[in-house]
């Protein structure tokens, strides 16, 4: 499923796409089998903050799930809120967890 195909046929068509983070790895099978049971386009998100301070392992290991059970036509695999400055008030490497996405397959 191509990203930018996606969103713009939302826009043409003037609907949302919901998104749903991923705090506890065991959520991405049974939120990607609703989305294909929904028959709508819908991204896996996760956060910064879900890896750090829940339990969504790391990105990778998101993206390792989400291949797992990722329906094709349906879902899209999403990096979501990666700070400059973290809710512990420390700075964050935002550049080099943007690249870790990138090369590991996220799609937004």
């Amino acid at each position: 499923m191509n990203a930018q195909e996606t969103v713009l046929d939302a826009r043409r068509k003037k609907s949302a796409i919901p998104a749903f983070n991923i705090s506890y790895l065991p959520m991405v099978e049974p939120v990607t089998r609703a989305i294909a049971d929904e028959k709508i386009p819908a991204i896996i998100h996760v956060a910064r903050v879900e890896w750090e301070k829940f339990s969504a392992g790391s990105l990778e290991d998101v993206a390792r799930e989400y291949r797992k059970h990722e329906t094709p036509g349906f879902t899209l695999l999403g990096l979501d809120h990666v700070p400059v400055i973290d809710e512990d008030l420390k700075p964050v490497d935002y550049k080099a967890i943007i690249k870790r996405a990138v090369d590991t397959g996220y799609q937004l």
